[in-house]
């Protein structure tokens, strides 16, 4: 392992409202406007596997299998097999189920971590974590945060990618029976693969979301929010199927119809409102309505939904909706040559 004098520390994340809203820079700094990530496969299928965790893990795709738990993802043109290791296949799978969103914050920051400067070690505090999402609280329930992010600091370390069972991360605890602090270290080979795709920005207040199931669509938002960062361009909308998005971020296990799908799409709704209402993303439907959603939900709704386009749009874009646009009509307007994108599929 690196002697302590070559471990070099995340940034310090200061609150949001010393750095106009976005963290992961020093008062006075300009903002970087988000965590950098590296837009290549094996990450993207990493994503993908965390998002399909859970406790809905098996209808999320995850299986047992030699002593471990894993599942497929497709990003880009070929299939990726992520592995989750453990002592035995009983612990894999009860490490999995015990998988939340917030390890979707601990990744984000994690790999900004490495951006930029070609160090492959780091010690990650995981009060970086926490101060990146924006957590203010002290005593006790600081403590169990702080637990729940050392949980998911290790779980990146059992993370295997492909047929040749690639290791991203090493996750070394330090000091202590309930350890705050981690020598983390990206193999040298996956910095390599990634060294030359392009860097994406998830915009940290994606990681303000609470990942908390309880805590409405905020779950759902934050997904999504981490897709959207990583679909189509920067230069106009992307379009993505609802079905395809859903699969993408590990709710197919929710594609049923009946009341579990109407939950799922008002869920779906809650999630775009909140995203436009932080200023990331206006999502809109082709077609500028969703159908179900104005004709009473007639028989074969669902489908009808699953397969309509969504108008994905950054509000970076320089997107402003006028007040009382929907959505839908807002995303449209975004772009006057959407009939010539390339709509690509997840």
């Amino acid at each position: 392992m690196a002697s302590s004098s070559d471990v070099r520390s995340t940034r310090v994340f200061v609150a949001p409202e010393q750095t106009g809203g976005r963290p992961g820079c020093d008062a006075g700094e300009e903002p970087r406007g988000g965590a950098a990530v590296p837009d290549h496969p094996a990450l993207r299928a990493l994503l993908g596997a965390l998002m399909s965790a859970g406790p809905a893990a098996t209808s999320g795709g995850w299986r047992l299998a030699d002593g471990c738990v894993q599942i497929t993802q497709r990003a880009g043109f070929d299939p990726i097999r992520v592995r989750l290791q453990a002592a035995d296949g009983v612990a894999a799978w009860r490490e999995v189920l015990t998988v939340s969103a917030l390890a979707l914050d601990v990744l984000a920051v994690v790999i900004d971590g490495f951006a930029g400067d070609g160090g492959e070690v780091r010690l990650v505090r995981c009060a970086d974590i926490l101060d990146a999402k924006g957590r203010r609280r002290l005593g006790e329930e600081r403590q169990a945060q702080e637990a729940q992010v050392a949980r998911e600091l290790m779980h990146l370390g059992a993370f295997v990618l492909g047929s040749e069972e690639q290791p991203v991360f090493s996750v070394v605890p330090v000091g202590g029976d309930r350890p705050t602090s981690f020598v983390v270290s990206l193999d040298p080979q996956v910095r390599a693969a990634w060294a030359d795709a392009p860097l994406r920005r998830v915009n940290w207040r994606l990681l303000q979301f609470d990942h908390r199931t309880n805590r409405g669509a905020d779950v759902l938002a934050k997904k999504l929010g981490i897709y959207f960062s990583l679909a189509g361009s920067r230069t106009r909308p992307a379009v993505r199927s609802v079905r395809s998005v859903l699969k993408a971020i590990g709710a197919a296990g929710e594609l049923a119809g009946g009341a579990r799908g109407g939950r799922l799409a008002d869920r779906f709704e809650e999630a775009l409102l909140r995203l436009d209402e932080r200023g990331l993303f206006a999502v809109g439907y082709r077609g500028g309505r969703a159908p179900g959603m104005e004709d009473g939900r007639m028989k074969g709704w669902v489908k009808r939904w699953l397969d309509t386009d969504l108008i994905i749009v950054p509000h970076d874009q320089g997107l402003s909706r006028p007040r009382g646009l929907p959505l839908a009509n807002a995303a449209l307007a975004a772009s006057a040559d959407l009939p010539q994108l390339s709509w690509g599929r997840a």
